[in-house]
């Protein structure tokens, strides 16, 4: 990711240090506030009050208890979800791209075959050099010596052909 020297980049810990301020301020409010006005607390002179219902209706009575917990549950979950989505994802761009610089080096390679010396360049790194011209040498001297036994097993043939007429 580029940046430009004008635009103003947020750093990790800024980012944690606003995570967890804001999370206090979350917990406080639903540690202090909502416990005093839905389950009870304690009156001016210092009786404990206690707020109650019936069941079902005492549940749906006090959902901001059990919402904030199950929201911050949830978006932890989302977060690590798209944490591994994002690796997968990364994973497959880059199958993908050994996959189409393969299929490159496939449609290169025919090319390669058809036309040998219009491969070789000057830049090549000189010990691939002395390798290609040993490798040619070689490859003429075999090239001269198999002619060099056709002709001997040609004129062979034909010393056995006159003396078989003769």
């Amino acid at each position: 990711m580029k940046t430009n020297a004008k635009t103003r980049k947020i750093s990790w810990y800024t980012l944690l240090i606003t995570t967890v301020v804001v999370l206090a301020v979350l917990y406080y409010f639903w540690e202090y506030y909502l416990f005093n006005h839905y389950l009870g607390g304690f009156t001016h002179e210092g009786y404990l009050v206690q707020r109650s219902h019936t069941g079902l209706h005492f549940f749906l009575s006090v959902w901001p208890l059990w919402a904030f917990p199950l929201a911050v549950g949830v978006g932890l979950t989302l977060l690590w979800h798209e944490a591994t989505l994002n690796q997968a994802r990364q994973r497959i761009e880059q199958l993908e791209q050994e996959r189409a610089s393969w299929h490159e080096a496939d449609a290169v390679k025919p090319l390669v075959e058809k036309h040998p010396k219009a491969t070789r360049t000057p830049d090549m790194i000189p010990a691939v050099n002395k390798e290609y011209d040993k490798l040619r040498t070689e490859y003429d001297a075999l090239q001269q010596d198999y002619q060099a036994s056709l002709d001997f097993i040609e004129k062979l043939l034909l010393r056995l052909n006159s003396s078989e007429t003769q």
